[in-house]
């Protein structure tokens, strides 16, 4: 199945892909910045500041960076593929029955591969598609209001 929605240039095109396991199940995101639009989020000001405000639970979201950094330090500069992932995960701790710790999210990029700008995201722990679909739309709303 694929769900497309814009965002601020973004492209997002979703497939969920239910296995047996549910605990194994991943949905997959396609985000295509256009390389004219900013990639990071320091390019739009304060918007770390206000996903902070908005999301005090960030604040505690783990992320393997390589570089040991908390997720809020790791947010001022990060790409904007990468703070939607983390505002999904988010978005589907707050609704869910699911524990934080059982949410997992990656984003991954290979431009040389996929061309510029665009951005891989894949998360573990939705129980349905109508679920996934849903909480990809709110975190578009969520940017396009917090990204103004």
């Amino acid at each position: 199945m694929q769900i497309s929605a814009t965002l601020r240039g973004f492209e997002l095109s979703e497939s969920y892909q239910r296995s047996k396991n549910l605990a194994e199940t991943w949905a997959h995101f396609r985000v295509t910045l256009s390389p004219l639009e900013p990639q990071t989020v320091d390019s739009y000001p304060d918007l770390a500041k206000r996903l902070l405000e908005t999301y005090p639970h960030l604040r505690i979201h783990a992320c393997d960076n390589g570089n040991y950094k908390s997720f809020p330090a790791e947010l001022a500069k990060t790409e904007i593929a990468h703070a939607f992932e983390h505002i999904m995960i988010e978005l589907l701790a707050q609704e869910s029955d699911a524990l934080r710790l059982d949410i997992k999210g990656q984003t991954a990029w290979n431009f040389s591969k996929d061309g510029q700008g665009v951005y891989r995201i894949r998360i573990k722990g939705f129980s349905s598609e109508e679920q996934a679909r849903k909480i990809s739309q709110q975190a578009c709303i969520v940017f396009q209001d917090l990204s103004r």
